[in-house]
C-alpha cells in the first residue's frame, strides 16, 4: 500500500513537471537545508578544536616511544586529517546553510573518500601497535616467571 502511494506521488510529480515544461515554465526542485545535519555539524564544529588538540598532544606523547618512520607517517597523517576535517566542516556548513548542492557533495566526498582511508589506516596501525606491545609485555612476563623459578630452584 505504501509503495503504491509513493508510486502515485512520483507519477504526480512527473506529470506536474511535464506540464510545467509544456507551458514554458521552468520546473525546479526546491532544495532545503537539513536540520539534523546542521545540528551534527554544529556540535562537530564546537568539538573539533578539542579533538585536534587531543590528537596533537597524543602524538607529542607518542613521539618518544615510536620509531622515526612511524613519527613521520603519523604526524603527516595527523596534520592531513586535521586540515581535511576543517575543510569538510566548512563545506558542510556552507553547503547546508546556503543550500548549495556542490558544497554538500564536496562535504560528502571529503567525508567518505578522504577520511575513511585515513581512519582505516589509523585503526589498523593502532591495532598493530597494541599487538606489538602485548607481545613485548608477554615476553617480559615470561622472563620474570623464569627468573622466579630459577631463584626458587636455587633456594631449594
Amino acid at each position: 500500500l505504501k509503495f503504491k502511494r509513493n508510486f502515485s506521488n512520483l507519477t504526480r510529480i512527473k506529470a506536474w513537471m511535464t506540464a510545467m515544461k509544456r507551458f514554458g515554465q521552468k520546473a525546479e526542485v526546491e532544495v532545503l537545508s537539513s536540520l539534523p545535519l546542521q545540528i551534527a555539524l554544529h556540535y562537530n564544529v564546537c568539538l573539533a578544536p578539542f579533538w585536534a588538540i587531543g590528537l596533537i598532544i597524543s602524538l607529542i606523547i607518542k613521539m618518544h616511544y615510536l620509531s622515526t618512520t612511524n613519527v613521520i607517517i603519523f604526524s603527516t597523517l595527523l596534520f592531513t586529517t586535521i586540515i581535511i576535517e576543517f575543510i569538510r566542516l566548512f563545506l558542510g556548513y556552507y553547503g547546508n546553510l546556503g543550500e548549495k548542492i556542490s558544497a554538500l557533495s564536496g562535504f560528502w566526498v571529503t567525508s567518505v573518500i578522504l577520511q575513511m582511508p585515513i581512519a582505516a589506516f589509523s585503526i589498523i596501525a593502532g591495532f598493530l601497535m597494541i599487538r606489538k606491545i602485548s607481545r613485548y609485555q608477554m615476553a617480559r612476563f615470561k622472563e620474570r616467571v623464569l627468573e622466579e623459578d630459577k631463584s626458587k630452584n636455587r633456594d631449594d
